[in-house]
């Protein structure tokens, strides 16, 4: 069967097809809720809370919410906010479509990319048809991949998948526009990609990556041959180094070891020790895109830390692997430069979330846009394929995106629901902390409390100084009446961390249950300073403060809590009474 029509009704038909792939593979998530990082930046942050698009609105959502550095991202979350409040159907909308986009680009990306191979390839040359169809799998590979769930499913790594669009829309961009012959039309493509550079920086830290992507394309596909080593312009190289030292001045400050060394008080593990780890790490994330068997993907992955290169002796492993990697992308560069750069793109893409920044060792979604290079890398044999096996390789490849797609729907199954979502990354990693202490939180919305218990009981022998699951086991003794022990836990939730308004504000509401309105006004007091956003802690302020007969006051923070979160509707007879009052006066 021969691909007919013009060029522009193929691409075409492709968007359609990956269009509808996308609703396919992503229906089941529409019913999946809020979780874990998604109540600090969207359910429980108040500067997304848009009510009309202006100005003063939009600047708030974007530089005052939860992670001011990711404007672009926040003000997503605040137009959705605004379109449809809380309703989660309306962000997977958003990130379904925005997967989608990146699977469109993913698509002309490769498909010019594989082109740019081909002009340099020393074979015979593949057909333009053929090449259409590696760019079309790489695509399907990129949208279908369960690997990618939790980047589309999991609402807040929205971060993620936007970042990660404008990335490859400003490469497009970049590619398109290096391609031109007049200077103009040059100037204009990469006056686009500079812009959607700069939105992909707004929406997540990793597109500082994007200049050294540029500088390993121009090596490995528009050189000067006939230059000495390497053979780009000098322009490149300067662009490359000054556009990645302005972004780490920007993100780091001037002063970027002790920024960094202060992302460490609170971690388990030095920098050093990150390192180590990493490379296990990394080795990981190239399992789950070769084996993305849903038993394997978690919310959380655990992993011992490495002290040294044999302790644990995988370190070594892990390491030799990385540098076989590495040499086989040199020794590849001269045949085959288009697999040379996935394997440069997969650890480039990682080497800030892999490195010696101070963040949590390893989340799925990071596979997100390191995950081009490896649907490329697989479309690319694909193309290679002899032309009497290109039967059983189609067949190959049509049963491996079927199954591709249904590990996908089986893991968003499985996010659907939070208890079971928590359970199974306890399953998983029965050492998380954190995974034990969620499960617990939700576990107790269910009313299972003896089960709840347990799990904040074993978070804590797991990380005895883990301030969260003293709170929860507060939470759980002020609800049971035992508020000595509810205190107790709660004192020292505050200890380990001083700063922890949730604690604060639960200790008061205890105090509060016993009566105890003068004490519990200085709790709840603490709780509003460190987090002027927190409405909860506002209203329960306002009960304090009526307690102890200071009733303007109490209107005051009934007034702040309103505006914060206009869902607290249980408040708005007192708040109708505060604003009888304030005209009796």
């Amino acid at each position: 069967m021969k691909l007919t029509g013009k060029p522009y009704e193929i691409h075409l038909l492709a968007v359609i097809v990956l269009y509808v792939l996308g609703f396919v593979v992503y229906l089941n998530s529409f019913p999946v809720p809020f979780v874990f990082d998604d109540y600090p930046n969207i359910r429980d942050n108040p500067s997304i809370r848009l009510t009309a698009i202006d100005v003063e609105g939009l600047h708030t959502a974007a530089f005052e919410s939860h992670i001011a550095r990711r404007p672009v991202a926040n003000i997503s979350f605040a137009l959705n906010y605004l379109a449809g409040g809380y309703d989660v159907k309306g962000y997977h909308l958003v990130n379904i479509l925005i997967h989608i986009v990146n699977s469109v680009l993913v698509y002309f990306l490769a498909l010019i990319l594989l082109r740019k191979n081909q002009t340099l390839a020393r074979r015979k040359p593949a057909s333009e048809r053929r090449l259409r169809l590696a760019a079309f799998f790489a695509a399907v590979i990129f949208i279908a991949h369960p690997a990618q769930a939790q980047a589309v499913t999991y609402i807040v790594q929205r971060m993620t998948s936007m970042a990660t669009m404008f990335y490859l829309m400003s490469l497009l961009f970049y590619l398109l526009g290096r391609q031109r012959k007049r200077r103009s039309g040059r100037s204009a493509y990469w006056l686009a990609a500079l812009v959607s550079w700069l939105l992909a920086l707004g929406s997540k830290e990793i597109a500082a990556t994007l200049p050294v992507v540029i500088v390993l394309i121009e090596y490995f596909f528009f050189r000067d041959r006939g230059k000495a080593w390497p053979g780009i312009g000098p322009g490149y190289l300067l662009f490359a180094l000054a556009a990645s030292a302005g972004v780490v001045l920007f993100y780091l400050g001037t002063e970027p070891v002790a920024t960094i060394a202060g992302q460490y008080v609170d971690r388990d593990f030095t920098p050093g020790e990150r390192l180590l780890t990493e490379l296990r790490v990394l080795v990981f994330y190239l399992s789950l895109m070769l084996f993305p068997y849903p038993g394997r993907l978690s919310l959380e992955h655990t992993f011992t830390i490495s002290h040294s290169l044999v302790d644990p002796i995988t370190t070594l492993v892990a390491a030799a692997i990385l540098v076989a990697l590495l040499f086989a992308a040199l020794r590849l560069a001269r045949r085959h430069p288009i697999l040379s750069l996935c394997i440069l793109w997969f650890l480039v893409t990682l080497s800030i979330e892999s490195s010696f920044v101070g963040l949590e060792l390893a989340f799925e979604h990071r596979l997100y846009l390191p995950m081009f290079a490896f649907a490329l890398a697989i479309a690319y044999l694909f193309s290679l394929t002899p032309a009497h096996h290109r039967a059983v390789m189609t067949m190959l490849a049509g049963t491996l995106v079927v199954m591709l797609v249904a590990a996908t729907v089986v893991r968003n199954m499985v996010w659907q629901d939070r208890e079971a979502l928590w359970a199974d990354a306890v399953s998983k990693n029965p050492t998380s902390h954190r995974a034990r202490n969620n499960l617990g939180r939700v576990l107790t919305e269910h009313g299972k409390r003896e089960q709840a218990a347990l799990q904040f009981g074993a978070a804590i022998e797991i990380k005895p100084d883990y301030a969260e699951p003293h709170n929860n086991l507060g939470v759980l003794h002020a609800q049971a009446g035992r508020f000595e022990e509810a205190q107790a836990h709660f004192a020292t939730a505050i200890d380990l961390s001083p700063r922890y308004a949730q604690a604060y504000n639960n200790f008061g509401v205890a105090l509060l249950s016993q009566g105890l309105a003068y004490q519990a006004a200085l709790q709840l007091s603490h709780a509003v300073r460190l987090a002027p956003g927190y409405a909860n802690a506002h209203v329960n302020l306002s009960t304090a403060l009526t307690r102890l007969g200071r009733p303007q006051e109490a209107c005051r923070q009934l007034r702040i809590a309103v505006r914060l979160d206009p869902t607290v509707l249980h408040r708005q007879a007192a708040l109708a009474e505060c604003q009888s009052d304030s005209k009796t006066d």
